[in-house]
C-alpha cells in the first residue's frame, strides 16, 4: 500500500486571550507533557500484568510515582476528559454523556489549559485531548487533530466496509438497526508503518512541535486514540503476542445471585461492529482475539509515547519537563460478561496513572486513593500556576514524595445508563475495603438498587452483599459516608 502523507488540522483556538498576561517568572520554570491514553485501563507491566509488553509505559513509571488506585469520574471518553480538564465533577457540570457539553452548565469555567495559558505557557493540544463531541477549544495556543481521507481503519477494504455499514445503518429503521452493524471489523492487523494509523501520525506531529516551542516554557497535552475500539495497528504489535496464551477473564459469566441489572450492559459500542454477535455471551476463540487486539494495541499506544519521550530527551527537555500519562477510564475485557466501559465496577473507572517530576525521586508505587479530577490542582502546584477558584480535586503533590502517605477517605465515580434505563445513573464511592454503589432517578433522587463489594475477599465484584443482613450497619454507614460527598472524604491537611 503506497504511504499516504497526512495533513494536520491546526488552529490557534484561545491565541491572545491573554496577550497581557505575563511570562513565567523563570525559563526553569517547568514544562508540563501530558499523555492522555483512550480506554487505557492498568493492562501494563508496571501494574503486574505479565502478557502486557509495554517497556516505555514501565519505564516512565521507574522514573516517578505510579498511583495503584487512582480512578475516573465517569467512565465514558467526552464526560470524563472534561472533568478531568475542568477540574470539575460529573455533576457539576452536568455530563454524563457524549453530547453533553460543559460550557452549558459552567460557561465561566477556567480550563486547566487556560489556567497554564493565562500564566504565559504555550499551550498544545495534539491529538483526542477533549473528546470532539464535548471539545472546549479556550486555552490552546495550538490545536491540532490527524486529518484523512481515511477515518479509523488503514486497510481500504476495512474503510470501505465501515462507511458502507454506515450508510446502510443510518437509513434503517429503529427495529432494522437491532440486526445491522454500524461500522467496521472490530480489529484490524495490517503489515504498514505506524504513520498509517492516526496515533502514529499524532506522535509524528507531537515530535514536530517539541522540535518548534522547546524554548518556550509549554503546556503540551498529547491524545492517543488506542486501545479504543476498533483494535486497529500495525501487525508487528500484534506478533508481539501468541495469541494461544492472551488470558481469558477468571470470572468470565455473570453472576446468578442478587443481580442489580442496572449495573449490566450488553456492550453497545463492541457490538456495532462488523463481525460481532449482536446479542449474547461471545465465544473464547472470538474474546481471546479480542484481548490479544486490545493487548496488541497497548503496545502500539506505548510505542508512540516511547517515540515521543526519547525526542524530548533528544531536545535536552527531560529534566524540565513534568510528565504524567493517564487513560481516561478503564475498560471491561469479557470479565462478567462485560465488554466496554460504562459501569460503576472497578474494571471501568481504576486508570492507570504515573506522574513524573524530575525534581524528585521516583519508583514509587503510591496505595493512596486519588481521582482524575485531581490532576488540574497537581499539574498548577507543581509549576507554580494559580488554579481556577472553586475546582472540584485537591493537589496530591504530598504523595509524590510521600508515597505511603494516608490519603481520600474514598473516592468516586458516576456511569450512566441507555435504553430504558436511560433516566438512572450509579455513584460507585471506593473506600479502602469496600466499592458501595447506588443507583438512583436522575431527576427525582429515589433510590432504585443498591450494590456493596468486599474488594478484600471479592477483588473481582462476583458477590453483591447488599440485601444481607449481617452487612445492613455497614452499609447504612457507607451510604451515609456517600451522601456526606466527596469533600468530607479528603485528605487531612499534611506537611509536604
Amino acid at each position: 500500500m503506497k504511504k499516504r502523507v497526512v495533513p494536520f488540522v491546526l488552529g490557534a483556538f484561545g491565541l491572545g486571550a491573554w496577550c497581557a498576561s505575563a511570562a513565567p517568572d523563570s525559563p526553569k520554570q517547568p514544562n508540563v507533557l501530558l499523555f492522555m491514553i483512550d480506554d487505557m485501563k492498568p493492562l501494563m507491566g508496571c501494574y503486574g500484568d505479565r502478557t502486557a509488553q509495554t517497556p516505555n509505559m514501565d519505564a516512565l513509571a521507574s522514573r516517578g510515582a505510579m498511583f495503584e488506585r487512582a480512578a475516573c469520574q465517569i467512565s465514558l471518553c467526552a464526560p470524563s476528559r472534561a472533568s478531568i480538564l475542568s477540574g470539575l465533577r460529573p455533576d457539576t457540570i452536568e455530563c454524563y454523556v457524549n453530547g453533553d457539553q460543559f460550557r452549558k452548565t459552567c460557561p465561566e469555567a477556567v480550563t486547566l489549559p487556560q489556567a497554564f495559558e493565562k500564566a504565559g505557557y504555550h499551550t498544545v493540544s495534539i491529538g483526542k485531548v477533549y473528546d470532539a463531541r464535548n471539545r472546549d477549544p479556550g486555552g490552546w495556543s495550538e490545536e491540532m487533530m490527524p486529518s484523512s481521507e481515511k477515518d479509523i481503519y488503514a486497510l481500504d477494504a476495512n474503510d470501505q466496509l465501515y462507511h458502507d455499514n454506515s450508510k446502510r445503518y443510518n437509513a434503517a429503521t429503529l427495529q432494522e438497526r437491532q440486526h445491522l452493524s454500524r461500522v467496521g471489523p472490530a480489529y484490524e492487523e495490517a503489515d504498514l508503518d505506524e504513520s498509517e494509523y492516526w496515533d502514529g501520525q499524532v506522535a509524528e506531529k507531537t515530535v514536530e512541535t517539541l522540535h518548534r516551542i522547546k524554548d518556550k516554557p509549554f503546556f503540551l497535552a498529547v491524545g492517543f486514540i488506542k486501545p479504543h475500539l476498533p483494535f486497529a495497528c500495525p501487525e508487528k504489535y500484534w506478533d508481539l503476542y501468541d495469541r494461544a496464551g492472551i488470558p481469558l477473564p477468571s470470572n468470565p459469566d455473570k453472576p446468578t445471585e442478587n443481580v442489580v441489572e442496572l449495573a449490566y450492559h450488553e456492550g453497545f459500542e463492541l457490538r456495532q461492529y462488523d463481525g460481532i454477535p449482536k446479542q449474547g455471551k461471545l465465544d473464547e476463540d472470538l474474546a481471546r482475539t479480542l484481548i490479544h487486539g486490545y493487548y496488541a494495541c497497548a503496545s502500539f499506544a506505548d510505542a508512540m509515547v516511547g517515540r515521543v519521550l526519547d525526542e524530548l530527551d533528544v531536545l535536552g527537555l527531560t529534566d524540565n519537563t513534568i510528565v504524567v500519562l493517564m487513560g481516561d477510564h478503564g475498560w471491561h475485557l469479557g470479565d462478567k460478561e462485560i465488554w466496554c466501559k460504562f459501569t460503576a465496577f472497578q474494571q471501568s473507572s481504576v486508570v492507570p496513572l504515573i506522574v513524573v517530576d524530575p525534581r524528585r525521586a521516583g519508583g514509587g508505587r503510591v496505595r493512596g486513593m486519588v481521582e482524575l479530577v485531581d490532576i488540574y490542582p497537581t499539574l498548577c502546584e507543581l509549576s507554580g500556576v494559580k488554579p481556577a477558584d472553586g475546582i472540584e480535586g485537591r493537589s496530591f503533590v504530598p504523595l509524590l514524595s510521600g508515597f505511603s502517605k494516608p490519603w481520600k477517605k474514598a473516592v468516586f465515580a458516576e456511569a450512566g445508563r441507555g435504553g430504558g434505563w436511560k433516566e438512572y445513573i450509579g455513584t460507585s464511592m471506593r473506600t479502602d475495603r469496600y466499592n458501595y454503589i447506588e443507583w438512583r432517578h436522575r431527576k427525582k433522587g429515589t433510590l432504585r438498587a443498591q450494590e456493596l463489594y468486599d474488594l478484600k475477599k471479592d477483588p473481582l465484584e462476583m458477590k453483591n452483599l447488599a440485601g444481607n443482613p449481617e452487612y445492613r450497619e455497614r452499609i447504612e454507614r457507607l451510604a451515609g459516608q456517600m451522601q456526606a460527598g466527596w469533600k468530607e472524604s479528603l485528605p487531612k491537611e499534611v506537611s509536604r
